[in-house]
């Protein structure tokens, strides 16, 4: 049976984690300095980054091993593939135009409310295609999220998420994929008279990242990546209020990543005029 695409979703949810213990330096020195390899905010981040660049290397080396996340039948009942609640809203369809596949699936049946605009389309020399063929060299992704915890009164939460990507070469030994993602989550929080209101920005570039087959031209075998770059930027605002006094703390946090042919890269982060390196396996 093939899997539906919404079942491919990137966990949004584990990048919140590395956003903890960041803090502001309002010094005005441009100096770069050597980071402390035991300094406890760094070895947070860099934990909680090394989930994220795993889930995003699975997530850009998914649609090579599962073209057919869209059946090619939009008449296809998708509620008959999974349990839905009666309240819960999908739809499936074809551009014979654009060549673009789309799904909607809207879950409000909960305290989170999701809904997932999920979006596929075939190439063949740059033009679009019905069906996967041999001749298929490209794929086109795009895929658009947004999630609301409404709890409580005070405790509240938004995050919205933005993929495009393009795989080219998918009919080769060697493929590439180009990809802009954007993710913005929003905090509220309230407890015993303290009142937190976090947001964070995430511009995350990947620029010609390598899949080899495995052996050649016969299956999408091993996900290690063995070239490409990948830049990190996340832009953290967190206001905290008590006693009708606010406190505001803002971090900015780069990342760039070089991927080694082995699929060992070379990482640099930097934030608050202070840099760190290491490296990191990635994939498989």
């Amino acid at each position: 049976m093939m899997r539906p695409v919404h079942l491919r979703i990137f966990a949004i949810v584990a990048v919140l984690a590395f956003l903890v213990g960041c803090s502001s330096d309002s010094g005005t020195d441009t100096t770069i300095k050597q980071g402390d390899p035991n300094d406890a905010a760094f070895l947070a981040m860099r934990a909680d980054v090394g989930e994220v660049l795993d889930s995003l290397v699975d997530r850009n080396f998914s649609p090579l091993t599962n073209p057919w996340g869209f059946p090619i039948d939009t008449t296809v009942n998708w509620k008959d593939l999974f349990p839905m609640h009666p309240d819960d809203s999908i739809e499936y369809d074809f551009d014979d135009q654009s060549g673009w596949y789309s799904l909607y699936f809207g879950s409000f049946a909960t305290s989170t409310n999701s809904v997932i605009i999920d979006s596929v389309v075939f190439l063949s020399y740059g033009q679009p295609v019905h069906m996967y063929n041999p001749r298929t060299n490209g794929i086109g992704v795009r895929e658009h999220i947004t999630k609301v915890f409404d709890g409580e009164e005070t405790d509240y939460s938004e995050e919205t998420y933005y993929c495009s990507s393009l795989h080219s070469n998918v009919d080769m030994p060697e493929s590439q994929v180009d990809a802009d993602i954007s993710v913005e989550i929003d905090k509220y929080e309230s407890d015993g008279g303290v009142v937190e209101h976090d947001n964070s920005v995430y511009q995350i570039t990947v620029t010609d990242l390598q899949f080899e087959r495995e052996p050649a031209i016969v299956e999408w075998n091993d996900n290690t990546p063995t070239a490409g770059t990948i830049s990190l930027q996340v832009t953290f605002i967190s206001n905290v209020t008590e006693n009708n006094s606010t406190t505001t703390q803002t971090s900015n946090w780069n990342f760039n990543v070089t991927v080694g042919s082995d699929g060992s890269s070379f990482i640099e982060a930097i934030s608050n005029n202070t840099r760190w390196t290491y490296t990191e396996n990635l994939g498989s």
